[in-house]
């Protein structure tokens, strides 16, 4: 990193910032033990979120990686799940089995697949929502509001599982929060 902020100075005459995890910023408290090894990305997500809402959260980032994190109403960083995201789980099972899907299978529907196709992007899907539904209930236990945001680029294809539980779509959720860090 070091290599590169040198480059943009001497290249560009700017002086980049690099954004880290810094433990009670903004409002949010890392449970972690070292919080330094939380992933940006997802600090990042959860500093918007708490500032965009007064109640508990759970903020879904659905890239590469699916991202669960649970931030409780004062900003505590509850804990999380990280898991292939939908596209890696695809890919897992084409990398490491004889499975080989069709490029220009169009996702439509959900439930039990009637191909191998439907089966592998249905299956994925299912697990995701699953894995946030799950979630949602054990925080929500109690009677305990929970704001649902979900963000990424495979947040479009999670939505429409994820409207009934009050979903929201944030595709910037990240960049706000980049915009709280310094």
């Amino acid at each position: 990193m070091a290599d590169f902020v040198a480059e943009c100075r001497d290249l560009f005459s700017l002086d980049p910032q690099v954004a880290r995890v810094v433990q009670g910023h903004a409002g949010v408290t890392i449970r972690y033990p070292d919080p330094s090894r939380l992933g940006v990305d997802r600090w990042l997500a959860m500093l918007a979120a708490n500032a965009a809402s007064s109640k508990a959260c759970l903020v879904v980032d659905c890239g590469t990686a699916l991202t669960v994190d649970k931030l409780n109403a004062l900003g505590e960083h509850c804990g999380g799940y990280i898991l292939p995201g939908l596209a890696l789980m695809r890919r897992s099972l084409e990398e490491n089995t004889r499975i080989r899907l069709d490029a220009g299978f169009q996702l439509g529907g959900s439930g039990l697949g009637h191909s191998t196709d439907e089966a592998v992007y249905h299956g994925s899907l299912a697990a995701a929502v699953a894995l946030i539904v799950s979630t949602l209930e054990d925080a929500s236990a109690g009677g305990s509001e929970c704001e649902l945001l979900v963000t990424g680029g495979g947040a479009v294809e999670l939505m429409p599982h994820l409207l009934s539980r009050g979903a929201k779509l944030v595709p910037d959720l990240v960049l706000e929060g980049l915009s709280l860090a310094f």
